[in-house]
């Protein structure tokens, strides 16, 4: 009798288990669509930079973050031409989602030579070997 017991109770875990699997397949399914829908939905927003908003982790499970990258470069790593130039791509992003703009002050002008498209003023900081101030209105 106690053998016929424990045989159906191993059926009855066993389909306990595979319906667990299932729905942490569904699970897993679920996250990775979200995943997608969001760092597609952030990622339109930008022109140039583009957001890695997870990490995927050795349990596989995933680590939310936010590293934002230019041609696939994390921030961190790029000259400061391209950093200026992400950052002008966020604060157009930024401006339009919220329809506000303000000056743009870019300090070390000199190092870069071409800037991403603004609708702000920007105000050029420039290193200078002149003996006066000079305000230049181009």
């Amino acid at each position: 009798y106690r053998i016929k017991e424990l045989g159906d109770n191993e059926i009855l875990l066993a389909q306990k288990y595979a319906d667990l699997e299932l729905l942490e397949f569904e699970v897993k399914t679920y996250e990775k669509t979200r995943i997608n829908l969001v760092t597609t939905k952030v990622n339109k927003l930008f022109k140039y930079v583009t957001f890695k908003m997870f990490e995927d982790q050795i349990n596989e499970g995933v680590n939310d973050i936010c590293e934002a990258l230019v041609d696939g470069v994390p921030f961190n790593a790029l000259n400061t031409a391209a950093k200026i130039n992400a950052g002008l791509d966020v604060i157009n992003a930024l401006s339009l989602a919220y329809d506000a703009k303000a000056p743009i002050f870019i300090d070390n002008r000199e190092s870069i030579n071409n800037l991403v498209s603004t609708t702000s003023q920007i105000v050029n900081l420039r290193v200078s070997t002149d003996s006066k101030l000079l305000i230049e209105n181009k």
